[in-house]
């Protein structure tokens, strides 16, 4: 996963958004990586139910997952 949103970076616009659903299993991990790539970036999270049944998992049935939006920290007009 780390080397394919750090080959991404050079494809970004000064002012472009990057977004990436994830689950709860990888949102920590995602969240750092996002953070090594892109240290000048606002990360964004927001909640997407996509499931309202909910998917079984051993303790849980999960009903969301997660957006993450990396925008320009320095560009006021962005998403996030």
């Amino acid at each position: 996963m780390f080397d394919r949103l750090r080959a991404s970076q050079p494809l970004l616009t000064t002012d472009g958004v990057e977004t990436v659903a994830i689950d709860d299993t990888e949102l920590a991990d995602l969240t750092k990586i996002l953070e090594q790539i892109a240290p000048n970036s606002r990360i964004s999270k927001a909640t997407v139910a996509h499931n309202p049944k909910g998917s079984i998992t051993k303790d849980f049935n999960r009903t969301h997952e997660y957006a993450i939006f990396l925008t320009p920290e320095n560009v006021a007009d962005c998403i996030a």
